[in-house]
Protein backbone atom coordinates (compact mmCIF):
# COMPACT_ATOMS: atom_id res chain seq x y z
CA UNK A 1 0.00 0.00 0.00
CA UNK A 2 3.01 2.51 0.89
CA UNK A 3 4.32 1.64 -2.80
CA UNK A 4 0.89 2.19 -4.60
CA UNK A 5 0.44 5.74 -2.74
CA UNK A 6 3.73 6.63 -3.44
CA UNK A 7 3.46 5.93 -7.10
CA UNK A 8 0.15 7.58 -7.32
CA UNK A 9 2.15 10.43 -5.67
CA UNK A 10 4.60 10.27 -8.82
CA UNK A 11 2.03 10.23 -11.15
CA UNK A 12 0.72 13.96 -9.53
CA UNK A 13 4.04 15.13 -9.56
CA UNK A 14 4.96 14.39 -13.45
CA UNK A 15 1.85 15.63 -14.77
CA UNK A 16 2.26 18.98 -12.31
CA UNK A 17 5.85 18.99 -14.05
CA UNK A 18 7.52 19.22 -11.14
CA UNK A 19 10.47 16.79 -12.61
CA UNK A 20 13.15 17.73 -9.45
CA UNK A 21 10.54 16.65 -6.95
CA UNK A 22 10.23 13.05 -8.85
CA UNK A 23 13.44 12.38 -9.56
CA UNK A 24 14.43 13.51 -5.54
CA UNK A 25 11.44 11.03 -4.63
CA UNK A 26 12.03 8.01 -6.75
CA UNK A 27 15.68 8.16 -5.53
CA UNK A 28 14.28 7.86 -1.50
CA UNK A 29 12.14 5.07 -3.17
CA UNK A 30 14.56 3.40 -5.24
CA UNK A 31 16.71 2.53 -2.10
CA UNK A 32 14.19 0.79 -0.47
CA UNK A 33 12.99 -0.70 -3.85
CA UNK A 34 16.35 -1.15 -5.56
CA UNK A 35 14.54 -3.20 -8.61
CA UNK A 36 11.73 -1.79 -8.81
CA UNK A 37 10.73 -0.79 -12.59
CA UNK A 38 8.14 1.36 -11.92
CA UNK A 39 9.82 3.85 -9.72
CA UNK A 40 12.52 3.62 -11.88
CA UNK A 41 11.02 4.43 -15.38
CA UNK A 42 9.52 7.31 -13.52
CA UNK A 43 12.97 8.18 -12.33
CA UNK A 44 14.18 7.73 -15.99
CA UNK A 45 11.30 9.84 -17.54
CA UNK A 46 11.59 12.98 -14.85
CA UNK A 47 14.99 12.92 -15.26
CA UNK A 48 14.75 13.19 -19.25
CA UNK A 49 12.40 15.68 -18.99
CA UNK A 50 14.40 17.80 -16.79
CA UNK A 51 17.16 17.64 -19.53
CA UNK A 52 19.49 15.54 -17.55
CA UNK A 53 19.05 13.16 -20.92
CA UNK A 54 22.72 11.05 -20.29
CA UNK A 55 21.56 10.42 -16.61
CA UNK A 56 17.55 9.24 -17.74
CA UNK A 57 19.79 7.08 -20.77
CA UNK A 58 21.70 5.10 -17.63
CA UNK A 59 18.30 5.11 -15.95
CA UNK A 60 16.44 3.44 -18.90
CA UNK A 61 19.56 0.88 -19.33
CA UNK A 62 19.16 -0.20 -15.93
CA UNK A 63 16.03 -1.00 -16.00
CA UNK A 64 16.41 -3.12 -19.46
CA UNK A 65 19.04 -5.02 -17.91
CA UNK A 66 17.21 -6.33 -15.22
CA UNK A 67 13.91 -7.19 -17.90
CA UNK A 68 14.86 -6.31 -21.32
CA UNK A 69 11.32 -6.95 -22.44
CA UNK A 70 9.68 -4.05 -21.09
CA UNK A 71 8.30 -1.95 -24.40
CA UNK A 72 7.49 1.07 -22.45
CA UNK A 73 11.38 1.34 -21.28
CA UNK A 74 12.53 0.86 -24.60
CA UNK A 75 10.78 3.40 -25.84
CA UNK A 76 11.49 5.78 -23.21
CA UNK A 77 15.24 5.14 -24.14
CA UNK A 78 15.01 5.12 -27.88
CA UNK A 79 12.95 8.81 -27.16
CA UNK A 80 16.67 10.02 -25.12
CA UNK A 81 18.71 8.62 -27.55
CA UNK A 82 16.70 10.84 -30.62
CA UNK A 83 17.16 13.82 -27.71
CA UNK A 84 20.58 13.38 -27.51
CA UNK A 85 20.95 13.01 -31.13
CA UNK A 86 22.19 9.65 -30.49
CA UNK A 87 20.34 8.69 -33.58
CA UNK A 88 22.25 5.48 -34.62
CA UNK A 89 21.44 4.08 -31.07
CA UNK A 90 17.35 5.40 -31.05
CA UNK A 91 17.16 3.27 -34.48
CA UNK A 92 17.96 -0.06 -33.02
CA UNK A 93 15.33 0.21 -30.80
CA UNK A 94 12.73 2.09 -33.15
CA UNK A 95 13.36 -0.86 -35.81
CA UNK A 96 12.02 -3.78 -33.13
CA UNK A 97 9.32 -1.20 -32.12
CA UNK A 98 7.70 -0.25 -35.84
CA UNK A 99 6.84 -3.26 -36.58
CA UNK A 100 4.85 -2.71 -39.84
CA UNK A 101 1.38 -2.97 -38.13
CA UNK A 102 -0.86 0.34 -37.63
CA UNK A 103 -0.18 1.02 -34.38
CA UNK A 104 3.61 0.63 -34.52
CA UNK A 105 3.18 3.80 -37.06
CA UNK A 106 4.15 6.14 -34.46
CA UNK A 107 7.76 4.61 -34.27
CA UNK A 108 8.21 4.46 -37.89
CA UNK A 109 7.72 7.88 -37.87
CA UNK A 110 10.30 8.44 -35.38
CA UNK A 111 12.46 5.42 -36.90
CA UNK A 112 12.16 7.71 -40.26
CA UNK A 113 13.14 11.01 -38.34
CA UNK A 114 15.72 9.30 -37.33
CA UNK A 115 17.46 8.10 -40.67
CA UNK A 116 16.93 11.74 -41.85
CA UNK A 117 18.65 12.95 -38.92
CA UNK A 118 21.94 10.85 -39.36
CA UNK A 119 21.67 11.72 -42.89
CA UNK A 120 20.97 7.77 -43.61
CA UNK A 121 18.00 8.63 -46.48
CA UNK A 122 18.04 5.53 -48.26
CA UNK A 123 16.74 3.71 -45.14
CA UNK A 124 14.86 6.76 -44.80
CA UNK A 125 13.08 6.23 -47.98
CA UNK A 126 12.73 2.61 -47.59
CA UNK A 127 10.73 3.40 -43.74
CA UNK A 128 8.54 5.94 -45.72
CA UNK A 129 7.33 3.85 -47.87
CA UNK A 130 6.38 1.33 -45.38
CA UNK A 131 4.39 3.89 -43.58
CA UNK A 132 2.83 4.89 -46.60
CA UNK A 133 1.68 1.32 -47.52
CA UNK A 134 0.03 0.85 -44.25
CA UNK A 135 -1.66 4.58 -44.09
CA UNK A 136 -0.70 5.75 -48.19
CA UNK A 137 -2.32 9.84 -46.46
CA UNK A 138 0.17 9.95 -43.51
CA UNK A 139 1.00 13.47 -44.26
CA UNK A 140 4.06 13.09 -41.74
CA UNK A 141 5.48 10.36 -44.21
CA UNK A 142 4.52 12.43 -47.38
CA UNK A 143 6.43 15.26 -46.42
CA UNK A 144 9.90 13.46 -45.38
CA UNK A 145 9.76 11.07 -48.23
CA UNK A 146 9.22 14.52 -50.52
CA UNK A 147 12.03 15.93 -48.36
CA UNK A 148 14.34 12.80 -48.56
CA UNK A 149 13.84 12.84 -52.52
CA UNK A 150 15.06 16.41 -52.70
CA UNK A 151 18.40 16.14 -50.82
CA UNK A 152 18.55 13.25 -52.72
CA UNK A 153 18.25 15.71 -55.68
CA UNK A 154 15.78 13.14 -57.25
CA UNK A 155 13.67 15.96 -58.16
CA UNK A 156 10.65 14.80 -59.76
CA UNK A 157 10.14 12.17 -56.87
CA UNK A 158 10.36 15.17 -54.73
CA UNK A 159 7.00 16.54 -56.49
CA UNK A 160 4.77 13.92 -56.75
CA UNK A 161 5.00 13.23 -53.41
CA UNK A 162 4.90 16.88 -52.33
CA UNK A 163 2.12 16.80 -54.96
CA UNK A 164 0.02 13.95 -53.29
CA UNK A 165 0.58 16.40 -49.77
CA UNK A 166 -1.06 18.95 -51.64
CA UNK A 167 -3.83 17.07 -52.05
CA UNK A 168 -4.54 16.76 -48.82
CA UNK A 169 -3.97 20.22 -47.36
CA UNK A 170 -3.76 22.42 -50.78
CA UNK A 171 -2.61 25.09 -48.48
CA UNK A 172 -0.16 23.62 -46.21
CA UNK A 173 2.78 26.08 -46.50
CA UNK A 174 5.42 23.93 -45.61
CA UNK A 175 4.27 22.02 -48.82
CA UNK A 176 3.97 25.30 -50.83
CA UNK A 177 7.53 26.65 -49.40
CA UNK A 178 9.24 22.89 -50.11
CA UNK A 179 7.60 22.45 -53.69
CA UNK A 180 8.93 26.44 -54.40
CA UNK A 181 12.61 25.44 -53.39
CA UNK A 182 12.47 22.02 -55.63
CA UNK A 183 11.21 23.98 -58.67
CA UNK A 184 14.49 26.80 -57.42
CA UNK A 185 16.68 23.73 -57.94
CA UNK A 186 15.94 22.50 -60.94
CA UNK A 187 15.33 26.29 -62.25
CA UNK A 188 11.92 26.45 -63.26
CA UNK A 189 12.29 30.06 -61.27
CA UNK A 190 8.78 31.20 -62.49
CA UNK A 191 7.07 28.29 -60.69
CA UNK A 192 8.81 29.02 -57.58
CA UNK A 193 8.60 32.88 -57.40
CA UNK A 194 5.13 32.24 -58.01
CA UNK A 195 4.47 29.65 -55.19
CA UNK A 196 6.69 32.24 -52.89
CA UNK A 197 4.14 35.11 -53.76
CA UNK A 198 1.26 32.51 -53.34
CA UNK A 199 2.07 31.43 -50.05
CA UNK A 200 2.63 35.26 -49.38
CA UNK A 201 -0.97 35.96 -50.35
CA UNK A 202 -2.36 33.40 -48.10
CA UNK A 203 -1.76 36.14 -44.75
CA UNK A 204 -2.99 39.52 -44.37
CA UNK A 205 0.16 39.68 -41.89
CA UNK A 206 2.84 38.55 -44.19
CA UNK A 207 5.72 39.03 -41.46
CA UNK A 208 4.35 35.72 -40.36
CA UNK A 209 6.12 34.83 -43.68
CA UNK A 210 9.50 37.03 -43.38
CA UNK A 211 11.80 33.80 -44.07
CA UNK A 212 9.68 33.77 -47.64
CA UNK A 213 11.55 36.80 -48.65
CA UNK A 214 14.70 34.94 -47.65
CA UNK A 215 13.79 32.89 -49.97
CA UNK A 216 12.81 34.97 -52.98
CA UNK A 217 16.12 36.56 -52.34
CA UNK A 218 18.36 33.74 -53.08
CA UNK A 219 15.83 32.91 -56.19
CA UNK A 220 16.54 36.80 -57.17
CA UNK A 221 19.93 36.24 -56.68
CA UNK A 222 20.57 33.14 -58.76
CA UNK A 223 18.91 35.26 -61.60
CA UNK A 224 21.74 37.47 -61.16
CA UNK A 225 18.76 39.95 -60.35
CA UNK A 226 21.11 41.43 -57.10
CA UNK A 227 18.93 44.42 -56.89
CA UNK A 228 15.62 42.57 -56.42
CA UNK A 229 17.76 39.97 -54.35
CA UNK A 230 18.73 42.56 -51.74
CA UNK A 231 15.61 44.46 -51.78
CA UNK A 232 14.05 41.20 -50.40
CA UNK A 233 16.60 40.32 -48.17
CA UNK A 234 16.51 44.05 -46.39
CA UNK A 235 12.37 43.59 -46.75
CA UNK A 236 12.75 40.41 -44.42
CA UNK A 237 15.70 41.95 -41.94
CA UNK A 238 13.05 44.94 -41.36
CA UNK A 239 10.59 42.48 -40.05
CA UNK A 240 13.41 40.41 -38.22
CA UNK A 241 16.24 42.33 -37.76
CA UNK A 242 17.93 39.89 -35.45
CA UNK A 243 17.04 36.83 -37.69
CA UNK A 244 20.13 34.64 -38.55
CA UNK A 245 19.29 33.16 -41.72
CA UNK A 246 18.42 36.51 -43.42
CA UNK A 247 21.78 37.64 -41.66
CA UNK A 248 23.94 35.24 -43.29
CA UNK A 249 21.75 35.58 -46.94
CA UNK A 250 22.43 38.98 -46.92
CA UNK A 251 25.99 38.93 -45.62
CA UNK A 252 27.13 36.10 -48.24
CA UNK A 253 25.75 38.49 -50.62
CA UNK A 254 27.32 41.25 -49.74
CA UNK A 255 30.35 38.86 -49.47
CA UNK A 256 30.00 37.55 -53.51
CA UNK A 257 29.68 41.12 -54.46
CA UNK A 258 32.79 42.30 -52.92
CA UNK A 259 31.50 44.10 -50.68
CA UNK A 260 33.27 41.94 -47.49
CA UNK A 261 33.76 45.16 -44.99
CA UNK A 262 30.07 45.93 -44.97
CA UNK A 263 29.22 42.01 -44.87
CA UNK A 264 30.69 42.11 -41.36
CA UNK A 265 27.59 43.69 -39.28
CA UNK A 266 25.48 41.03 -40.66
CA UNK A 267 27.56 38.39 -40.02
CA UNK A 268 27.86 38.99 -36.81
CA UNK A 269 24.18 38.59 -36.50
CA UNK A 270 24.51 35.57 -38.54
CA UNK A 271 24.90 32.47 -35.72
CA UNK A 272 27.31 30.36 -35.60
CA UNK A 273 26.71 29.21 -39.11
CA UNK A 274 28.69 32.62 -40.12
CA UNK A 275 30.97 32.36 -37.81
CA UNK A 276 33.75 30.76 -40.11
CA UNK A 277 32.82 33.71 -43.06
CA UNK A 278 33.46 36.43 -40.34
CA UNK A 279 36.84 34.58 -39.76
CA UNK A 280 37.58 35.06 -43.47
CA UNK A 281 36.69 38.31 -43.77
CA UNK A 282 38.63 39.20 -40.77
CA UNK A 283 41.69 37.40 -42.33
CA UNK A 284 41.14 39.49 -45.52
CA UNK A 285 40.26 42.78 -44.35
CA UNK A 286 43.71 42.25 -42.05
CA UNK A 287 42.01 42.53 -38.76
CA UNK A 288 44.48 40.31 -37.10
CA UNK A 289 43.39 41.64 -33.43
CA UNK A 290 39.48 40.64 -34.49
CA UNK A 291 40.98 37.52 -36.08
CA UNK A 292 42.76 35.88 -33.03
CA UNK A 293 39.58 37.06 -30.56
CA UNK A 294 37.23 35.26 -32.86
CA UNK A 295 39.28 32.04 -32.93
CA UNK A 296 39.99 32.36 -29.88
CA UNK A 297 36.24 31.89 -28.87
CA UNK A 298 35.54 29.42 -31.70
CA UNK A 299 38.46 26.79 -30.13
CA UNK A 300 36.50 27.09 -26.62
CA UNK A 301 33.08 26.76 -28.21
CA UNK A 302 33.74 24.59 -30.91
CA UNK A 303 37.25 23.15 -31.91
CA UNK A 304 35.92 20.37 -34.20
CA UNK A 305 35.10 22.38 -37.51
CA UNK A 306 36.30 21.40 -40.84
CA UNK A 307 35.44 24.52 -41.77
CA UNK A 308 37.46 26.78 -39.56
CA UNK A 309 40.35 24.21 -39.42
CA UNK A 310 40.52 24.84 -43.70
CA UNK A 311 40.53 28.63 -42.79
CA UNK A 312 43.17 28.96 -39.80
CA UNK A 313 45.37 26.50 -41.86
CA UNK A 314 45.84 28.98 -45.09
CA UNK A 315 45.76 32.29 -42.66
CA UNK A 316 48.45 30.86 -40.56
CA UNK A 317 50.48 30.21 -43.65
CA UNK A 318 50.31 33.30 -45.61
CA UNK A 319 50.20 35.05 -41.77
CA UNK A 320 53.59 33.55 -41.00
CA UNK A 321 51.76 32.14 -37.67
CA UNK A 322 51.60 28.97 -35.93
CA UNK A 323 47.70 27.55 -36.59
CA UNK A 324 46.57 27.30 -33.06
CA UNK A 325 42.92 25.95 -34.41
CA UNK A 326 43.49 22.16 -32.30
CA UNK A 327 42.09 20.23 -35.33
CA UNK A 328 43.89 19.23 -37.66
CA UNK A 329 47.05 21.62 -37.98
CA UNK A 330 48.99 20.97 -41.35
CA UNK A 331 46.93 19.12 -42.91
CA UNK A 332 48.36 18.52 -46.53
CA UNK A 333 51.02 16.64 -44.02
CA UNK A 334 48.15 13.82 -44.08
CA UNK A 335 47.90 13.23 -47.47
CA UNK A 336 48.56 9.54 -48.46
CA UNK A 337 47.96 8.15 -51.90
CA UNK A 338 48.33 4.48 -52.67
CA UNK A 339 46.93 1.85 -55.04
CA UNK A 340 44.81 -1.38 -54.05
CA UNK A 341 44.29 -2.90 -56.96
CA UNK A 342 46.02 -6.26 -56.20
CA UNK A 343 44.20 -6.31 -52.86
CA UNK A 344 40.73 -6.16 -54.97
CA UNK A 345 41.71 -8.70 -57.69
CA UNK A 346 42.53 -11.34 -54.76
CA UNK A 347 38.77 -11.35 -54.41
CA UNK A 348 37.75 -11.53 -58.19
CA UNK A 349 36.43 -7.74 -58.43
CA UNK A 350 35.37 -6.07 -61.53
CA UNK A 351 35.83 -2.83 -62.02
CA UNK A 352 32.94 -2.66 -64.78
CA UNK A 353 30.27 -4.95 -62.42
CA UNK A 354 31.52 -2.17 -59.81
CA UNK A 355 30.38 0.98 -62.21
CA UNK A 356 27.35 -0.93 -63.24
CA UNK A 357 26.26 -1.37 -58.94
CA UNK A 358 27.03 1.97 -58.44
CA UNK A 359 24.94 3.65 -61.67
CA UNK A 360 21.85 1.92 -60.19
CA UNK A 361 21.94 5.16 -58.41
CA UNK A 362 20.40 8.03 -60.06
CA UNK A 363 22.95 9.91 -61.79
CA UNK A 364 22.46 14.10 -61.78
CA UNK A 365 24.33 16.26 -64.25
CA UNK A 366 25.65 18.99 -63.14
CA UNK A 367 23.80 18.80 -59.20
CA UNK A 368 23.18 22.64 -57.75
CA UNK A 369 24.96 22.79 -54.74
CA UNK A 370 27.99 20.38 -56.00
CA UNK A 371 31.55 21.43 -57.72
CA UNK A 372 30.96 19.01 -60.49
CA UNK A 373 31.40 20.37 -63.83
CA UNK A 374 30.74 18.91 -66.95
CA UNK A 375 29.54 15.37 -65.50
CA UNK A 376 27.06 13.41 -63.56
CA UNK A 377 27.35 12.49 -59.64
CA UNK A 378 25.02 10.73 -57.48
CA UNK A 379 23.60 11.00 -54.22
CA UNK A 380 22.77 8.67 -51.32
CA UNK A 381 25.36 6.47 -50.28
CA UNK A 382 27.16 3.99 -52.45
CA UNK A 383 28.60 2.06 -49.79
CA UNK A 384 25.40 1.24 -48.14
CA UNK A 385 23.98 -0.89 -51.09
CA UNK A 386 24.55 -4.42 -50.26
CA UNK A 387 25.91 -5.68 -53.53
CA UNK A 388 28.98 -7.95 -54.30
CA UNK A 389 31.72 -5.07 -55.79
CA UNK A 390 30.81 -2.46 -53.94
CA UNK A 391 31.21 -4.65 -50.74
CA UNK A 392 34.80 -5.99 -51.94
CA UNK A 393 35.45 -2.24 -52.45
CA UNK A 394 34.22 -1.05 -49.16
CA UNK A 395 36.07 -3.44 -47.32
CA UNK A 396 39.12 -2.92 -48.45
CA UNK A 397 38.77 0.96 -47.96
CA UNK A 398 37.77 -0.02 -44.50
CA UNK A 399 41.17 -1.88 -44.09
CA UNK A 400 43.41 1.17 -45.90
CA UNK A 401 41.58 3.91 -43.03
CA UNK A 402 42.45 1.49 -40.43
CA UNK A 403 46.69 1.21 -41.30
CA UNK A 404 46.10 4.93 -42.44
CA UNK A 405 44.49 5.86 -38.92
CA UNK A 406 47.18 3.71 -37.41
CA UNK A 407 50.22 5.35 -39.56
CA UNK A 408 49.67 9.15 -39.14
CA UNK A 409 48.72 8.58 -35.09
CA UNK A 410 52.15 7.62 -34.52
CA UNK A 411 53.52 11.23 -34.93
CA UNK A 412 50.37 13.44 -34.89
CA UNK A 413 48.66 14.33 -31.47
CA UNK A 414 45.79 16.05 -32.48
CA UNK A 415 41.63 16.45 -32.12
CA UNK A 416 41.81 14.38 -35.90
CA UNK A 417 43.40 11.49 -34.53
CA UNK A 418 42.52 11.80 -30.96
CA UNK A 419 38.51 12.02 -31.45
CA UNK A 420 38.88 9.35 -34.59
CA UNK A 421 35.47 7.65 -35.42
CA UNK A 422 34.73 4.81 -33.28
CA UNK A 423 33.07 3.08 -35.99
CA UNK A 424 33.15 3.37 -39.66
CA UNK A 425 30.01 5.29 -41.45
CA UNK A 426 30.24 6.80 -44.80
CA UNK A 427 28.90 9.17 -47.04
CA UNK A 428 29.92 8.28 -50.54
CA UNK A 429 28.77 8.94 -53.96
CA UNK A 430 30.14 8.51 -58.00
CA UNK A 431 30.90 11.04 -59.88
CA UNK A 432 31.36 11.03 -63.64
CA UNK A 433 33.50 13.52 -65.68
CA UNK A 434 32.91 13.57 -69.39
CA UNK A 435 34.67 15.28 -72.03
CA UNK A 436 36.31 19.11 -70.58
CA UNK A 437 34.87 18.26 -67.08
CA UNK A 438 35.97 19.03 -63.58
CA UNK A 439 35.28 20.18 -59.95
CA UNK A 440 36.37 23.36 -58.26
CA UNK A 441 38.36 24.05 -55.03
CA UNK A 442 36.13 22.45 -51.97
CA UNK A 443 36.28 20.78 -48.86
CA UNK A 444 33.95 18.31 -47.28
CA UNK A 445 33.03 20.23 -43.76
CA UNK A 446 30.68 17.04 -42.86
CA UNK A 447 33.18 14.63 -43.31
CA UNK A 448 36.00 14.01 -41.07
CA UNK A 449 38.49 11.58 -43.30
CA UNK A 450 37.83 11.81 -47.09
CA UNK A 451 38.79 10.11 -49.80
CA UNK A 452 38.90 9.13 -53.30
CA UNK A 453 38.79 5.96 -55.47
CA UNK A 454 39.35 5.51 -59.25
CA UNK A 455 37.58 3.42 -61.24
CA UNK A 456 38.67 4.61 -64.75
CA UNK A 457 40.88 7.00 -65.88
CA UNK A 458 41.13 8.43 -69.73
CA UNK A 459 44.94 7.07 -71.40
CA UNK A 460 44.89 10.06 -73.66
CA UNK A 461 45.01 12.98 -71.71
CA UNK A 462 47.79 15.09 -71.54
CA UNK A 463 49.84 17.21 -69.03
CA UNK A 464 48.37 17.90 -65.94
CA UNK A 465 44.62 16.96 -67.47
CA UNK A 466 42.58 15.58 -64.97
CA UNK A 467 45.03 15.15 -62.32
CA UNK A 468 43.83 16.18 -58.22
CA UNK A 469 45.30 19.25 -57.17
CA UNK A 470 45.95 19.86 -53.24
CA UNK A 471 45.92 23.30 -51.53
CA UNK A 472 45.46 25.10 -48.27
CA UNK A 473 43.01 27.43 -50.23
CA UNK A 474 39.57 27.25 -52.28
CA UNK A 475 38.36 29.04 -55.29
CA UNK A 476 37.57 32.49 -53.31
CA UNK A 477 40.75 33.17 -51.92
CA UNK A 478 44.15 34.67 -52.96
CA UNK A 479 47.25 33.65 -51.67
CA UNK A 480 49.41 36.84 -50.67
CA UNK A 481 52.67 34.52 -51.40
CA UNK A 482 53.23 30.61 -52.72
CA UNK A 483 51.18 28.52 -51.20
CA UNK A 484 51.58 24.61 -50.55
CA UNK A 485 50.26 22.33 -53.12
CA UNK A 486 50.29 18.85 -54.08
CA UNK A 487 49.01 17.20 -57.54
CA UNK A 488 48.32 13.75 -57.83
CA UNK A 489 48.06 11.96 -60.93
CA UNK A 490 45.40 9.05 -60.48
CA UNK A 491 45.25 5.45 -61.97
CA UNK A 492 42.98 3.22 -61.78
CA UNK A 493 42.47 1.08 -58.66
CA UNK A 494 44.12 4.40 -57.19
CA UNK A 495 43.31 5.46 -53.20
CA UNK A 496 43.66 8.97 -51.39
CA UNK A 497 42.80 9.89 -48.44
CA UNK A 498 43.26 12.98 -46.81
CA UNK A 499 41.40 14.94 -44.11
CA UNK A 500 37.93 16.59 -44.95
CA UNK A 501 39.48 20.12 -43.80
CA UNK A 502 41.81 20.01 -47.32
CA UNK A 503 40.87 21.65 -49.98
CA UNK A 504 41.15 20.03 -53.70
CA UNK A 505 40.03 20.29 -57.16
CA UNK A 506 39.74 18.26 -60.42
CA UNK A 507 41.50 20.05 -63.26
CA UNK A 508 40.14 19.92 -66.41
CA UNK A 509 41.17 16.94 -69.49
CA UNK A 510 40.08 15.97 -72.90
CA UNK A 511 39.44 12.91 -73.86
CA UNK A 512 36.48 10.75 -75.51
CA UNK A 513 36.61 8.53 -72.41
CA UNK A 514 35.35 9.64 -69.19
CA UNK A 515 37.02 9.70 -65.73
CA UNK A 516 35.17 8.03 -62.92
CA UNK A 517 35.50 7.98 -59.40
CA UNK A 518 34.18 7.46 -56.09
CA UNK A 519 33.93 9.99 -53.48
CA UNK A 520 33.72 9.52 -49.43
CA UNK A 521 33.68 10.92 -46.25
CA UNK A 522 34.50 8.90 -42.78
CA UNK A 523 31.94 10.47 -40.86
CA UNK A 524 32.43 12.43 -37.15
CA UNK A 525 30.98 10.61 -34.49
CA UNK A 526 27.87 12.12 -33.31
CA UNK A 527 28.83 13.76 -30.76
CA UNK A 528 30.94 15.62 -33.07
CA UNK A 529 28.42 16.37 -35.78
CA UNK A 530 25.28 17.65 -33.66
CA UNK A 531 27.84 20.03 -31.77
CA UNK A 532 29.60 21.40 -34.83
CA UNK A 533 27.26 24.10 -36.05
CA UNK A 534 30.06 25.68 -38.08
CA UNK A 535 29.16 24.09 -41.11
Amino acid sequence: MILEKKIEELKKYLQEKNYEKVILESKIVAKKFPDNLVILNFLGVAQNLNNQIEVSISTFKKILAIDNSQIQVQINLASAFKKNNQFREAIKLYLNLFTGEKNSIKYGIDLMNCYFSSKNFDRCTETCKKILSIDKNNFDALMKISETFYVKREYQKAINYLNLAKNIDEKNINVLTLLAVVYFDISEYKKSENLYKLILSLSNKSSDYYYIYNNLGLLYEEQGNIKEAENNFIIGLDMRPDDEILNRSFALLLIKNNKIKESIQYLKKGGDRCKSHLLKAYYELDLRKEYNNLLDSIIIDNPFSMRIASITEFASEQNNMINKYPLCPNNISLLRHLNIDKELNIENFSYEKLLIECQTKELIWEPKESNTVGGYQTFGDIFSMNLPNINILKANIERAIKKYKSEISLKNKTLFTEHWPKEMYFKSWLVDLQDGGWQASHIHSTGWLSGVFYIDIPLDITLDEGFIEFTKYGETSKPKKISEKKIINPKQGDLVLFPASLFHRTHPFKSKKNRICIGFDLMPEEEIIFKNKMI
